[in-house]
């Protein structure tokens, strides 16, 4: 028998007959359903012990994947930096410490995750879940949340409450009373990964699970059914055809680049208000814009390596590079069409779709869930960027090499400055009936094909064309040493 249905027969009997015993029973019954449901997500999260220099540290964690002979477990990159070997505690099997391994890590970046291997599997005890992760839009601003973890003043896996305040990139921002102890535990909806807990000062911060999700793809984990919102307990693990991925000991990428390839980020679905209400009249009327999928695009803008890699293969004459350096720094000199040729070429050296970026996701990607006029905030600061008063050594000199500065929330680099990016639109002198789905805007409401948007701004251009709306156009026959581009591929 249930065992909740028990206890409702059990008081049922006990109680004297009416609507008060009924409501007793009833309350029971939740209580009791609710502990159960507590306690098969603590079956997921596990207690880190890490020993560096002699003290100890205790962080949370949560399991991934679990399958005979691996179990892997990912939390914050700081809770257990500084030793290879941490050990894990699970809740069924408290008092027992297993030795893990760290096999990846994001640095030392408190806002970075790393991924752990239990090998042994006859160490891990039974009965641990594999929690499903919550898509990006079933999590809202304001909504109420929990954390599983080990706050020093909280207890063992104590429940915490939190509180969607805010999301900025890949930071969610959390009320709550939270501590070093909950370092690297799950943010909770209706039992589902929402994010991953990394530091705390007035707020606590978290990564939100699918750039959780995505990192971990690109260490070769793929979550597969954890991400369609199912959990996976340790009797499906085992079954055939659960578990996407090899062990990562024997892992390939599934998605391989090629030494001529671009790196790519993963840029998640999201909104934005693009464009500006007071600065020039082409980023006008500001709006809002929903883009509803995922997409890659260019960690850097393509470079003279990546390019000349395309010219040699198919015997076009080498961008002039005007004496500023080749290798790492942006290609320039290239003009609409020879854009769309390296496009073209690479997807089908790849066999993957790669196309230039629209207007509306080049400004999402580049302010990374920011309203300021740079993504950095409203004063261009100093060597932020390059460009005639950013405060580099390239400054109205040459362009720098891709990566020189850092980079935003969404960890593109060089979206502001160095060289101004091509991208798919069709010029138009304002916002007046833009699309609002992130598509490119092309011929539509009087638009100018023989002209394309081109976004960013570049070595050369006075710090406020840097800012995140400021939008330029240049004739498609166009190629001059302020001018380059990034791709983008649907995901």
């Amino acid at each position: 028998m249930n065992k909740a249905v028990f206890l409702l027969y059990r008081v049922m009997m006990r109680c004297i007959p009416g609507v008060l015993c009924f409501l007793i029973a009833f309350l029971t019954v939740a209580e009791t359903a609710m502990a159960q449901h507590v306690d098969t997500l603590r079956s997921g999260i596990v207690k880190l012990v890490a020993t560096v220099d002699g003290r100890q540290k205790t962080g949370t964690g949560f399991v991934v994947r679990h399958a005979p002979g691996s179990t892997l477990i990912v939390t914050a990159a700081h809770v257990v930096e500084g030793d290879k070997f941490p050990q894990v505690e699970f809740y069924t099997l408290r008092n027992t410490l297993i030795k893990a391994e760290v096999l990846e890590m994001e640095g030392g970046d408190p806002r970075g995750i790393a991924l752990l291997r239990i090998r042994d599997g006859a160490q891990v005890p039974q009965g641990v879940t594999v929690l499903p992760f919550a898509s990006l839009d079933e999590v809202q601003d304001g909504e109420d949340l929990i954390t599983i973890g080990f706050p020093r003043e909280g207890g063992l896996w104590a429940v915490l409450k939190a509180n969607l305040a805010s999301r900025h990139g890949r930071d969610l921002r959390l009320s709550g009373t939270f501590d070093e102890g909950s370092s690297g535990a799950p943010i909770l909806k209706n039992g589902k990964i929402a994010g991953l807990m990394t530091s705390m000062d007035r707020f606590g911060h978290a990564i939100p699970a699918e750039i959780v999700a995505m990192t971990l793809r690109g260490w070769g984990v793929v979550l597969g059914e954890n991400q369609q919102g199912r959990s996976v307990n340790s009797t499906q693990a085992s079954q055939p055809g659960m578990n996407k991925s090899a062990d990562l000991e024997a892992r390939q990428p599934s998605d391989t680049r090629l030494p001529f390839e671009p790196e790519m980020v993963h840029i998640p679905p999201g909104k934005l208000m693009m464009g500006s209400a007071d600065s020039f009249d082409d980023e006008k009327p500001q709006h809002e814009v929903t883009i509803a999928y995922a997409f890659e695009i260019s960690k850097y803008e393509v470079t003279f390596d990546e390019y000349d890699a395309f010219a040699k293969s198919t015997n076009r004459a080498l961008p002039d590079d005007r004496g500023r350096g080749r290798g790492k720094r942006p290609v320039i000199n290239v003009n609409f069409d020879d854009v769309l040729a390296y496009v073209q070429w690479l997807s089908n050296k790849t066999g993957k779709q790669y196309r230039l970026p629209s207007e509306a996701e080049w400004e999402y990607a580049a302010r990374a869930g920011t309203q300021t006029a740079y993504w950095w905030g409203n004063n261009i600061g100093k060597n932020n960027a390059v460009c005639d008063g950013c405060g580099s050594q390239w400054d109205n000199k040459q362009t720098a090499p891709v990566g020189s500065f850092k980079p935003n929330a969404f960890e593109l680099y060089d979206t502001a400055g160095n060289v101004w990016e091509w991208t798919q639109d069709c010029w138009h002198g304002n916002y007046q009936n833009a699309p609002n789905d992130g598509s490119a805007w092309m011929g539509m409401n009087g638009g100018d094909c023989n002209r394309r948007v081109v976004r960013g701004g570049s070595w050369f251009g006075n710090p406020q064309i840097l800012q995140s709306a400021v939008r330029y156009r240049y004739d498609t026959v166009e190629a001059n040493g302020g001018l380059g581009f990034r791709i983008a591929r649907a995901f």
